[in-house]
């Protein structure tokens, strides 16, 4: 797949019914805990900005910003599902 190829996102890997799960730390997360722990604060910090800024466009009527934030969201999200596919559900 190549940069620019648009990414499937499954929006149903996580149900209410399965909640209390746990991300699976790899060796190398561990050795490297205050990287990590920046980069997932700085993830989050942006899609949160992007949504808060949706969400006053919706409330604006701003038919363009919400349609260019829909696709900013869009198209990040599977990327940011890489980053914490390792998801995994306790039994």
């Amino acid at each position: 797949m190549t940069k620019f190829e648009k990414k499937e996102f499954n929006v149903n890997w996580f149900r209410p019914s399965e909640k209390g799960g746990t991300v699976k730390l790899s060796d190398k997360d561990r050795k490297q805990l205050d990287w990590w722990c920046r980069h997932y604060k700085d993830g989050v910090s942006y899609l949160t900005w992007r949504i808060m800024e949706y969400f006053e466009a919706k409330d604006s009527e701003d038919d363009e910003r919400i349609r260019t934030l829909e696709a900013i969201i869009r198209a990040c999200l599977p990327y940011y599902w890489e980053e914490v596919m390792d998801y995994e559900t306790k039994p």
